[in-house]
């Protein structure tokens, strides 16, 4: 009977994979709940400026969790307070998820982030 030869093991990589990269863009809100980025990214800190200001954002890339996270983190600084919220049927049917204030009041504007299936333009 042949012996068998044992196959090293594979060491598993002690490096993380590195993260596919996040792009936040300031965002205006156009026709069938349509999200348009506006050029050029901006950085963390100036997506939470915008947010403060009631103006709208939006994170891409190609994780969804990851931009749902971000977006998160955005709006908890620009506003204390969140809730996230699946696209409104009413918007349209490109409307994006997205984190707003918790409750409402006067603020408005919106921290949108891209899905598998639903992209900003």
């Amino acid at each position: 009977m042949a012996r068998r030869r044992k196959k090293p093991q594979k060491e598993a990589s002690a490096e993380p994979q590195p993260a596919a990269p996040q792009h936040i863009y300031e965002a205006r809100l156009g026709t069938n709940g349509a999200v348009i980025r506006v050029l050029p990214p901006i950085d963390q800190v100036q997506a939470i400026v915008i947010r403060q200001r009631d103006g709208n954002v939006v994170v891409c890339g190609p994780n969804k969790t990851a931009n749902s996270v971000m977006a998160r983190d955005i709006e908890q600084a620009a506003n204390g307070h969140w809730k996230r919220c699946r696209p409104h049927i009413n918007a349209g049917p490109n409307a994006l998820p997205h984190y707003q204030p918790d409750p409402r009041g006067q603020t408005i504007g919106h921290t949108f982030y891209e899905t598998d299936t639903k992209h900003p333009l």
